[in-house]
């Protein structure tokens, strides 16, 4: 991650998620997973109401990555501790180059959680 992140940050200052999944894809990684970036960036753009985006199943960053680089608030619930803490590093990563958004991670079962009801339903 610190090798994908340094790559990041030599293509300038700005948050790309392409620049971020190639880096990913170089040292050796399978990708970022099933749910593309980009297809969350359209889905945020065209569906999100307001500025937050909740995340029941944060997974392996890439609805993170999309909601930051577009400016958006997230929230993101994640039950497996080794997925949880690297999202906490993407976390501290991402609040110190983006001052745009600010990023929620819960260790936690989303259907378990009582945090998002009062924020995201009536």
């Amino acid at each position: 991650m610190k090798k994908v992140l340094a790559i990041q940050l030599r293509s300038g200052p700005n948050i790309l998620n392409t620049n971020i999944k190639n880096a990913i894809s170089t040292y050796g990684s399978s990708g970022l997973g099933v749910f593309n970036t980009g297809i969350a960036q359209y889905l945020i753009r065209e569906y999100c109401i307001g500025n937050e985006v909740l995340d029941p199943c944060a997974g392996w960053g890439n609805r993170l990555s999309a909601t930051v680089s577009l400016g958006k608030n997230y929230q993101g619930i994640e039950p497996s501790t080794k997925t949880y803490i690297a999202l906490m590093a993407m976390k501290k990563w991402f609040e110190e180059h983006n001052e745009k958004s600010t990023i929620t991670i819960l260790k936690g079962v989303a259907e378990n959680s009582e945090y998002y009801k009062d924020s995201f339903f009536d």
